[in-house]
């Protein structure tokens, strides 16, 4: 997540007055619900997740965005032809 060389970005990649040098997109496989204390307390898996990762960026000049997908209810998977440079899944209880 660090890059090296700093390149041109447009006025649209600044954010809070710093220059975005990397965005970073990464899709959830959410295959479960989180108990009911931890969804009233932190939030659903995407929540949790997005701000996991976040607050876990070594660089601030780096743009993480993350898009939950529900593989087990809907079944919803996201395209490859997107183009993600990672996939994350949350488990479920029924991996234990």
């Amino acid at each position: 997540m660090y890059c090296r060389t700093r390149r041109r970005v447009s006025l649209s990649q600044r954010r809070h007055g710093m220059v975005v040098i990397r965005r970073i997109r990464l899709a959830l496989l959410i295959c479960d619900t989180p108990i009911p204390t931890v969804l009233e307390t932190h939030g659903d898996y995407l929540a949790i997740f997005t701000r996991f990762f976040r607050e876990s960026l070594p660089d601030p000049l780096v743009e993480l965005t993350m898009e939950g997908f529900d593989v087990v209810h809907t079944q919803d998977y996201p395209s490859l032809d997107i183009g993600y440079d990672g996939v994350v899944i949350t488990g479920s209880g029924m991996s234990i």
